[in-house]
């Protein structure tokens, strides 16, 4: 307290006096982390816009996956679905690249400010403020060295934030504007497409189940006719039986007897019997018929279904509206596609946007700042301290 005192009352030890206050103010003001807590707001918001993109980036890569996935035979200007959403695809993973590049930056920079704003930071740069304070007073020829390490610290300890804060506000200035407006466009569209492959999804499943319903119908009339074929077979060989067995009984008489003598009870049984079996030999031929007619229209109502999906017309009637409500899905899958198109700009736009905020300015100023650490090293504080 003593050699402090004597310092204070030399007038030549002034200028050093004013750097020790100034080391204070510095001291004090890291201290209080007014600086950290807007330069970590800042970050957090930051984070928090560029998850919210990466996440919308995501939603849109998978819908687009389910699009390329989704059985539907639509061909769009002759190209189909995969190939048409391939370009738009490959987009996107580019923009969720850059994104992922983005949020590590992002990360970077706040682990940098919770390391320079941490209590343990503080703790060194007032001990260095310490050692220069006993420099001053007892070793004065080490007094140049420790002032460097305090200078060179406290600059770290200011400027990570400053540049935080800079970074920020060049972003509020002149990229927020133009973000906010493509991020919205982004959120729309992926709304839209969302939307738009549940609506895909559900006439797709609508065009399953009439296709299934129809098949199934398609497969009992066939279970039916190849029933119907076995029983005429069966009857039929019972049939050639029977008129043998008639035969038979009137192989000795000539023809002219067998038609002009009365039959016996017994040819009486087993003419009625071959008659009836006749009948229904007549009979199974007019439900096979009838079955054949039905499979054919099921088929053709089947086709109608498929041109129908693919924005087609079918001559089978308006039996399909009324039985069942399926979306014309080339329809949707054309909305879908051209939603995607128009928001190819503003991928392009946000792409762009992300690259300058999160990568290019904050680089520009960490250079900025790595040169004045350098310039604060190399300086000779020799004549600050003398």
């Amino acid at each position: 307290m003593g050699n402090l005192s004597k310092i204070v009352a030399k007038p030549c030890n002034r200028k050093s006096l004013k750097v020790m206050g100034f080391m204070l103010v510095v001291l004090a003001f890291s201290w209080s982390g007014i600086l950290d807590l807007f330069a970590l707001s800042s970050i957090d918001g930051a984070i928090l816009d560029a998850g919210i993109l990466y996440g919308l980036a995501r939603a849109i890569n998978s819908a687009v996956s389910v699009l390329q996935t989704l059985e539907v035979s639509v061909v769009v200007a002759n190209i189909s679905i995969g190939e048409a959403l391939d370009p738009i695809n490959d987009l996107i993973e580019r923009f969720s690249e850059v994104m992922t590049y983005a949020l590590g930056s992002l990360a970077i920079q706040k682990v940098m400010m919770v390391l320079v704003s941490d209590k343990v930071f503080n703790v060194l740069l007032t001990a260095s403020f310490g050692m220069f304070a006993v420099a001053y007073a007892f070793a004065k020829d080490h007094m140049p060295l420790a002032l460097k390490v305090f200078a060179l610290m406290a600059f770290i300890r200011v400027s990570f934030a400053v540049v935080v804060l800079l970074n920020s506000a060049v972003d509020a200035a002149f990229i927020k504007p133009q973000e906010v407006k493509y991020a919205d466009q982004v959120k729309t569209l992926e709304s839209s497409i969302s939307k738009g492959v549940e609506n895909l999804q559900s006439a797709e499943a609508d065009l399953q189940s009439a296709i299934h319903q129809e098949e199934q119908v398609l497969a009992d009339l066939r279970s039916e006719e190849s029933g119907l074929l076995v029983r005429i077979t069966e009857l039929r060989d019972d049939l050639a039986m029977k008129e043998q067995r008639l035969d038979a009984m009137g192989a000795s008489e000539g023809v002219f007897d067998r038609l002009t003598r009365k039959r016996s009870a017994q040819e009486q049984k087993l003419v009625d019997e071959i008659e009836a079996v006749e009948g229904s030999i007549s009979a199974l031929q007019g439900r096979l018929e009838l079955n054949t007619d039905k499979q054919e229209t099921v088929q053709e109502e089947v086709s109608c279904i498929r041109k129908r999906a693919d924005g087609g017309t079918c001559s089978v009637g308006e039996w399909l509206e009324s039985k069942v409500s399926l979306p014309n899905i080339k329809s949707k899958v054309d909305a879908v596609l051209e939603s995607m198109g128009d928001a190819v700009e503003s991928f392009i736009f946000l792409m762009a946007i992300m690259i300058l905020k999160s990568i290019a300015i904050p680089l520009a100023f960490w250079l900025v700042l790595y040169k004045g650490m350098k310039s604060i090293w190399n300086y000779d504080f020799s004549k600050v301290s003398s």
